[in-house]
């Protein structure tokens, strides 16, 4: 079962390749969890915090800052709140880690992305649009041959404190 989260996980990033019907899921009358995905894993009311770290070639930023817009403009589009895309830097002169023997500095090219949906069904509702939106597809026809960043990490947060 990992393995196939893992890829349906994947094809879910890679550009809406995989994605659940609105339609089709259950009422959440008379269902004690309320709706539930194809995978059997209750839907949840609480807020979609998505976080998105991009490995970037410096010398793609100017593509890179073009396929960010594109999707902050989307995911506002469809109900999401977007933080924005922010890109490493140099470090203030003379600043240490805190904990040297369990942190580094890291010197790759990065950007971070974060949005936020209300909940699991708006996030999803978002993916079932966007999915069918001109822009985004356009857009995932561009960047999906020639992608403007190395390789990204996507994760899903919950605020804890």
């Amino acid at each position: 079962m990992k393995a196939q989260s893992i890829v349906i996980a994947r094809l879910i990033v890679d550009f809406g390749a995989w994605r659940p019907s609105f339609d089709d899921w259950p009422s959440s009358k008379g269902h004690v969890n309320g709706p539930v995905l194809s995978l059997g894993a209750p839907m949840s009311d609480t807020p979609v915090i998505c976080e998105v770290r991009y490995y970037i070639d410096s010398d793609a930023i100017s593509e890179f800052k073009s396929y960010a817009q594109t999707w902050m403009r989307l995911i506002e589009r469809y109900g999401g709140t977007h933080d924005g895309y922010f890109i490493s830097r140099q470090g203030p002169a003379g600043a240490i880690l805190t904990f040297p023997g369990a942190g580094k500095d890291e010197v790759r090219a990065l950007a971070v992305a974060r949005f936020t949906f209300p909940d699991d069904a708006a996030y999803f509702r978002y993916r079932d649009e966007v999915a069918r939106d001109a822009e985004a597809i356009e857009a995932n026809s561009r960047y999906g041959k020639t992608p403007p960043f190395e390789s990204y990490e996507r994760v899903f947060l919950e605020r804890l404190v």
